[in-house]
């Protein structure tokens, strides 16, 4: 959103530099150049919320972003909180149909303490964001410059009272660091006294990777003597294999040989009784 002077003379500005610059170079008002519409529906909803709220709806448009809604809302809030009103500013019935707003409830019971509390905010919050400073200057006998003074004096409170939190939360941190500098200091120490543990370890690791080692090759040594002994068994089991074959065949030469023997038992029965039988015909025929 740009804002424009109402003398037409001066260049246009964001909200934060129109926030920073006052009064326009060529004496005007900074005043935007295309006004925020509020429906009848947007007012409704206003019906009944409380006063930072409204301000909060009110205001945001006219920032376009260049104050981030929480931050705002904040402000807001903070700014308020310093009026002793809940309502900030009643609106009281004084007749039939009358009613008076009251605007003195604020720090300095002026009404422009209604602008300049959260004016004081909303400039802090840029020139914080910037990195920048700015000078106050009241010069006013009236009520317009105490309720400035006030206002910016309740921020540059709040400044020193965050600075004094600062010193002190930096000085809790330095004694953190210095906490963490020994332990950090001890957790080297324990690193060493782990580095040597674990030397040890691997040493141990290694001795025993050693006895695993010659284990391993024992198991090989015992594994090729088995397989000697296996080879030997299998061949004495073909020995036996053909010792029982040879029996076998001798057993069947033996039985062949005795079938023979008898065979030839009794061709040797048959000799002898043709040759009896030759001798008695030979003595038969001599007598």
């Amino acid at each position: 959103m740009d804002y424009i002077s109402t003398r037409g003379e001066a260049p246009a500005l964001k909200f934060s530099d129109a926030l920073l610059a006052g009064l326009a170079r060529d004496g005007g008002l900074y005043v935007p150049r295309e006004w925020p519409q509020f429906s009848r529906k947007d007012i409704r909803a206003m019906r009944g919320l409380s006063y930072q709220e409204i301000a909060f709806r009110v205001i945001e448009p006219f920032t376009a972003g260049e104050i981030e809604p929480d931050a705002l809302r904040s402000m807001i809030d903070e700014a308020y909180a310093t009026f002793r009103h809940p309502a900030v500013a009643p609106l009281v019935q004084s007749g039939p149909n009358s009613f008076v707003l009251e605007l003195f409830h604020g720090p300095t019971l002026a009404f422009k303490d209604v602008a300049m509390q959260l004016i004081a905010r909303l400039m802090d919050h840029v020139l914080a964001k910037r990195g920048e400073r700015a000078t106050i200057v009241g010069a006013t006998s009236g009520d317009t410059g105490g309720a400035a003074i006030d206002a910016f004096a309740v921020v540059a409170q709040e400044v020193r009272e965050l600075a004094g939190r600062s010193a002190g939360a930096a000085k809790e941190i330095k004694e953190l660091i210095a906490r963490s500098g020994e332990e950090v200091r001890s957790g080297v120490s324990l690193v060493g006294e782990t580095g040597d543990s674990i030397t040890r370890i691997i040493a141990r690791i290694e001795e025993i990777s050693e006895h695993v080692g010659a284990m391993a090759t024992a198991s090989r040594e015992q594994s090729t003597g088995l397989a000697e002994v296996n080879t030997a068994v299998n061949q004495m089991d073909q020995m036996t294999q053909q010792n029982a074959a040879m029996v076998e065949q001798t057993n069947a030469s033996s039985h062949t040989l005795a079938q023979e023997a008898a065979e030839l038992t009794a061709l040797v029965a048959k000799f002898r009784l043709d040759l009896e039988e030759a001798h008695r015909d030979q003595h038969s025929q001599a007598a």
